[in-house]
């Protein structure tokens, strides 16, 4: 049996067998009808049930097939109506003009010319007005005139004959409404009203959470653990905002509630639906239409048709194909016949074709690719004619007005409709419904939480349609136009939720935005619960509550709340770092990522495999200059030029400061952003002093030559490849000395020598790259330039400027050599095989890692991040 949440039963009953009832929304009348199916059996007919608008349109059509009237002109026709009228608009200046029209409508308001944005939607709305007569069609928001002068319910037979209505869950009807119901009556049409009967909640509490995230979770743990002891209970948990994170919400339920199924478990339903343009499905379509008519990403189109949602069969070379492709160049390429078909296809069409012929042929196209092949009644089948249903519709608007456009400026019409249009997968009624705020009247749960209940956010900020007069709209009786009105909106909402539960408890965030934030005024007189860390069942975790504290949330014969799904877990303790044992194992070859993966792996084995398995390198912010990273280029790329054009001491006798500058002013000019003026000469006279010391430095070495600059080296770990860079290679008598350039800190050969290649790999890493290779330094730039003293095989000294206490020549550099090439393979098959552990060699780092919020680890131990001391 289906769960119902309607608050109204025998009453509902007898109305329904009276005549229609009506509703304010499409839920709740999916709701009622849900009711009336698991009611009791009656030998008197019941009568409909529709939405507000539903009935309306039934209404007006049924009058429509014995008279001529204007033409019910869908919202995919407004718009498009509207994107003609104001074409120089935004996506989002549309939807603002077509708001207004309804608003307009529905509170019998004249546009107002008090400002410039109002003076332009009083031209758009004449314009409409001029253009629906044209076309001799109206828009939803004119039905209730419309009905009002051309239909009278009494007597009328919309299934059955009507002389009675009844209203179910309307909060407040609109001036069209209530003149509409008002003229009714002056016909002799009865209608009545269901009220929320008038109590309060058995038990009612409130509970502080620190983040968005714990109170979530909490929230789910609870709708489980009181389905568990009531399986009759219908639990309702109200999520402020859901329809902006529908997605991220079902998914941590989901993990919560059911893992194994997830977002798609039928024992918790998430309101709203996913616009049609964020689907999967169409997110495999968009390239491969786009590829119809202009090159894309050949990986991006080739992933899109081997897509399990198309019936394709793909499998092309793609080393053979150029980074960007057509459908044709790919069709061609592989001797596709389905393909061919496509493109032909969209070949007959010829341009510029109208933009309903564009749509239909794009439905067409994914016909061909076989997109209706999912089957019946799963998700996919439903995605898919949900998006077949709306392309039509689109398409049939489309043709009404004549619009000719290029294939291009097509699909980012329909992409735009699509994204106007949600869609949820039809399933039947859980028994844990997540809502939005405003979905609630006329539903009746036994046990109701509410989320997010802090002062910012009842009253919300009052928004009104820029494009209309806030004066306007107050004096028209609209609701949440300014900030009085929010608060008379907000006080009925909460007060409806009191009378709507048996069992109440409101949360909210308190750190979520980083300041202490208090709930809301208007549910501060519910009685506070205290959440602590200690005495849960499996330990103590953030943001659940002890066994006392839980008895009051779910009832005194609840079990501890269990512990929330590792995939949702954001605060750890720092004993229990990030594990995983199993990882797939990367075969021998090439690997990408240099020394820097080796490096990487020795300070964290998360932050290897998160950035060089996972791809999650750290985004670059903007900035205006130079940061570090660029500086530390421009640096090398310096040395580069300077020692291929003076490749010994001799010639680097002869560079004069008019050498360095032009040096430097040529490598500022390839950067591909500009820079000012003022900065580049700065970085000109800095470098140009830095690197006149290091030339100094340079002349006082034994004498040697630079043979190699920036040369690239194959160095084999046990199967494993990696490309190295080397900065320098120089020949002193008979060896070769590796020099890398550092403009950052870098470790100290002495801290090499006493812990190993783990301790800093590159250096190691040159020193294996080749075999004639006799030594390693570092020529540090961080400060004042100086050549760190080389571990070598031979005596190369360093300069007698910076002479070491001792200079560490090794005797055995081949045992120094082996022990680092153990050690680095040590390493990377510790990245190639696992395990993955968060547990750094230098906790400091953590504060700066850019994928801390995926591993958990706390180096400090407290769960707190350290924003300086307190004063």
């Amino acid at each position: 049996m289906e769960t119902t949440f309607l608050a109204f039963g025998p009453d509902l009953l007898d109305a329904s067998r009276d005549g229609p009832v009506i509703t304010p929304n499409e839920r709740l009348t999916l709701e009622i009808s849900r009711f009336h199916s698991t009611g009791a059996p009656t030998t008197r007919p019941l009568h409909g049930i529709y939405s507000w608008h539903g009935w309306l349109r039934s209404l007006y059509e049924h009058a429509a097939r014995r008279q001529s009237l204007p033409r019910l002109l869908p919202s995919s026709g407004l718009m498009l109506l509207i994107q003609k009228i104001a074409p120089e608009c935004s996506p989002g200046q549309w939807r603002l003009i077509e708001d207004a029209w309804t608003t307009c409508h529905d509170w019998a308001l004249q546009p107002d010319q008090a400002t410039r944005a109002q003076s332009r939607y009083a031209d758009w709305h004449q314009m409409i007005h001029k253009r629906l007569q044209q076309m001799n069609a109206i828009t939803a928001a004119q039905l209730e005139d419309a009905v009002l002068r051309v239909v009278s319910p009494v007597g009328q037979k919309v299934g059955k004959a009507v002389d009675k209505v009844t209203l179910v869950g309307f909060d407040q009807l609109t001036s069209a409404q209530q003149s509409l119901l008002d003229g009714w009556r002056r016909q002799g049409l009865k209608i009545r009203t269901l009220d929320l009967p008038d109590r309060s909640p058995d038990r009612a509490m409130r509970v502080t959470f620190g983040l968005e995230v714990e109170e979530i979770r909490a929230a789910a743990w609870w709708a489980r653990r009181i389905i568990e002891r009531e399986p009759s209970a219908h639990i309702g948990v109200l999520v402020p905002g859901l329809e902006s994170r529908r997605d991220a919400v079902a998914r941590q339920f989901g993990a919560i509630l059911d893992p194994e199924r997830g977002a798609l478990s039928p024992c918790f339903d998430v309101s709203g639906g996913t616009a049609l343009d964020r689907t999967p499905l169409w997110l495999a379509a968009e390239p491969v239409l786009r590829s119809l008519f202009s090159e894309v990403s050949t990986l991006a189109l080739v992933r899109a048709l081997r897509s399990p949602l198309f019936d394709l069969q793909i499998a092309p070379t793609l080393r053979l194909l150029p980074e960007f492709v057509s459908l044709a160049e790919l069709a061609r390429h592989c001797g596709h016949a389905t393909l061919q078909r496509m493109v032909d296809r969209q070949a007959s069409l010829g341009a510029p074709a109208s933009l309903a012929a564009q749509v239909l042929c794009f439905e067409a196209v994914l016909d061909l690719a076989g997109w209706q092949h999912a089957g019946i009644g799963t998700v996919s089948f439903q995605i898919q004619q949900a998006s077949a249903r709306c392309m039509r519709t689109f398409a049939a608007e489309a043709a009404w007005q004549a619009h000719r456009c290029s294939a291009a400026d097509a699909l980012d019409r329909l992409r735009e409709h699509l994204q106007a249009t949600l869609h949820a997968a039809s399933h039947p009624s859980a028994p844990i419904r997540v809502m939005g705020y405003l979905e609630t009247p006329g539903l009746s749960f036994s046990h109701l939480w509410i989320t997010g209940a802090a002062e910012t956010t009842l009253p919300a900020p009052a928004q009104a349609n820029p494009l209309l007069s806030r004066t306007a709209l107050r004096a028209a009786g609209m609701r949440r136009v300014d900030a009085a009105s929010e608060l008379e909106f907000a006080r009925m909402l909460t007060g409806l939720w009191r009378r709507q539960s048996r069992h109440l408890v409101v949360s909210h965030a308190s750190r979520e935005t980083g300041e202490t934030v208090p709930v809301s005024p208007l549910l501060a007189d519910l009685p506070a619960i205290e959440l602590t860390r200690e005495g849960t069942q499996d330990g103590a975790r953030e943001g659940l509550p002890d066994p006392v504290a839980e008895a009051q949330l779910v009832g005194p014969d609840a079990p501890p709340l269990g512990l929330p799904h590792p995939w949702l877990l954001n605060l750890a303790d720092a004993a229990l770092p990030w594990r995983d044992s199993e990882v797939s194992v990367r075969p021998r070859g090439l690997l990408r990522g240099g020394t820097a993966l080796l490096q990487d792996q020795a300070q964290c084995a998360f932050l290897a495999f998160a950035i060089h398995r996972l791809q999650l390198r750290q985004a670059d912010m903007p900035h205006p200059l130079l940061d570090a990273l660029e500086r530390g280029d421009v640096l090398h790329r310096v040395l580069e030029r300077l020692m291929r054009s003076f490749p010994d001491q001799q010639a680097l006798a002869g560079v004069t400061d008019a050498h360095l500058g032009q040096l430097v002013e040529t490598v500022l000019e390839d950067i591909e952003r500009a820079l000012p003026d003022v900065f580049i000469d700065a970085e000109v006279r800095r470098l140009r002093v830095m690197l006149r010391t290091w030339i100094d430095l340079e002349l006082q070495r034994p004498p040697f030559s630079v043979i190699e600059v920036e040369s690239s080296q194959s160095l084999d770990l046990d199967g494993w490849r990696l490309q190295l860079k080397l900065d320098r290679v120089d020949k002193v008598g008979n060896a070769l000395l590796v020099i890398d350039y550092k403009s950052g800190n870098a470790t100290s050969t002495k801290e090499l020598l006493k812990s190993g290649a783990r301790a800093a790999p590159q250096l190691p890493a040159y020193a294996l790259a080749r075999d004639d290779i006799s030594a390693v330094a570092y020529a540090n730039f961080k400060d004042t330039p100086k050549l760190d003293c080389p571990i070598n095989r031979e005596l190369v000294t360093a300069p007698p400027v910076n002479p070491p206490a001792k200079p560490p020549a090794l005797p055995d550099w081949e045992t120094h050599r082996q022990r680092w090439r153990k050690e680095l393979i040590e390493l990377m098959q510790e990245h190639t095989r696992g395990p993955v552990v968060a547990a750094p060699t230098d906790p400091g780092r953590c504060k700066r890692c850019h994928v801390r919020p995926l591993c958990r680890h706390d180096p400090r131990g407290d769960g707190e991040e350290d924003w300086g001391e307190s004063t």
